[in-house]
């Protein structure tokens, strides 16, 4: 796995910063299509996402299966992460592979937890 990448994953803030300025690639992908903005969203590493976008990383770029960050921030329900790509721009209409937006994720999991609680009401 690139280095950058790697140190994004595990929220090595000094490492990012060290790569990026010794001229590594903010948009390269590992054999899965992760860069260091998607492995950061990923693990919820605010800091790093911060630093990447600065750099360039371009904010919806997919991974293999389509997913952007902002999904995995979505899925992951990381309101924080998820208001930080919509600033940066993310699009929250841009499908995966399977069909899928953000938006719509977030959509069907809000009815799917209303739906939960009316039942549990009853």
């Amino acid at each position: 796995m690139e280095d950058l990448i790697m140190a994004a994953l595990s929220g090595k803030e000094t490492g990012v910063r060290a790569l990026l300025a010794a001229g590594a690639d903010v948009n390269q992908a590992d054999d899965n299509g992760w860069t260091a903005l998607g492995s950061a969203a990923a693990r919820g590493h605010e800091q790093i996402v911060e630093r990447v976008l600065a750099a360039g990383a371009h904010v919806d770029r997919p991974d293999i299966r389509g997913r952007t960050a902002l999904m995995r921030a979505v899925d992951d329900r990381r309101a924080g992460m998820v208001e930080l790509l919509l600033t940066a721009g993310a699009d929250v209409y841009q499908a995966d592979a399977t069909g899928w937006s953000a938006l719509a994720c977030r959509a069907v999991e809000e009815a799917s937890t209303r739906s939960a609680a009316g039942s549990a009401e009853l």
